[in-house]
């Protein structure tokens, strides 16, 4: 087999093997075990990040990185639904040349939600 055809095979191999990044592992808790109809819940909603990897807020500004985004999927049984995440950390990012706004290391979020009567 020639260099040149041993090179293309092992060209092709390399995303044959490449495994999918996921720096980010999510946990949710919520912070009663029981709901009465009608009541509302929280939620905590914990992101842990990889070291040098970070987590871009829900509130980036547009023109860089996607925001992350949260959602409740729709269910008859949750009537109202809100976010609130921490106080990200803004700077410069060079990669997109806007200001960007992102948590390292760990950021909780809080979903607060109702259940229907």
């Amino acid at each position: 087999m020639t260099f040149q055809r041993i090179f293309a095979a092992l060209l092709f191999a390399i995303p044959l093997t490449a495994q999918p990044q996921n720096p980010v592992q999510w946990k949710l808790t919520p912070q009663t075990d029981k709901v009465p109809p009608g009541s509302p819940i929280t939620f905590r909603l914990n992101a842990k990040v990889d070291a040098g990897w970070h987590l871009y807020s829900m509130t980036t500004p547009k023109g860089g990185a996607p925001a992350t985004k949260i959602a409740v999927a729709e269910n008859p049984a949750v009537t109202f639904s809100r976010f609130h995440q921490p106080k990200p950390e803004s700077r410069m990012d060079p990669n997109f040349g806007v200001q960007t706004e992102s948590y390292e290391h760990e950021a909780e979020f809080l979903i607060e939600a109702a259940v229907a009567p």
